[in-house]
């Protein structure tokens, strides 16, 4: 499947913003440590994918407050963020129980794309930003709900999201 002209488009000016906000937290990082300026990135993420999540999650009908649920409320902001077509294929689910869902993905990602460009390790930036705010929005579902990374790209083939429901 073809990625149409307008979501090309869309998806190189997300990258160069990305690029542009991962270039400029190193560059704080470089004063104030590299993981201090992710975390003060992503503790702003978290208030815009909170509020999106309070705007949205009733127009989901999600059912259930399970790591499946967790799932579907994942997978809406990913669809709402991202330009271009879903491809359920670049999405496996290998592991869909209530207490854990186990995602693996292999489609186009902007944090990937601005690691690349940067030559940073996505195992160092992703589980700071971008899986903050995918908490943020999963405790807005259920406070009981996490997100966690395993895998990563480009040193495994996908990149790995687990969700979980806490006891």
């Amino acid at each position: 499947m073809e990625v149409p002209l307008e979501a090309l488009v869309n998806r190189a000016l997300i990258v160069r913003k990305t690029v542009l906000l991962l270039a400029y937290v190193m560059e704080i990082g470089n004063q104030i440590g590299r993981e201090e300026a992710l975390n003060i990135l992503a503790s702003v993420d978290e208030k815009f994918s909170q509020r999106w999540a309070q705007e949205n999650i009733s127009k989901l009908n999600i059912k259930g407050d399970d790591a499946k649920a967790g799932w579907v409320l994942d997978q809406a902001y990913w669809r709402a963020m991202t330009p271009g077509p879903w491809r359920p294929e670049e999405h496996i689910v290998v592991e869909d129980k209530p207490e854990r869902v186990v995602v693996r993905h292999s489609g186009w990602c902007p944090m990937l794309e601005a690691c690349k460009m940067l030559n940073l390790s996505t195992r160092e930036v992703c589980p700071i930003f971008p899986a903050r705010n995918a908490n943020a929005i999963l405790r807005t579902l259920n406070p009981r709900l996490s997100l966690r990374i395993g895998k990563t790209r480009p040193e495994a083939s996908y990149c790995e999201e687990i969700i979980e429901l806490s006891e």
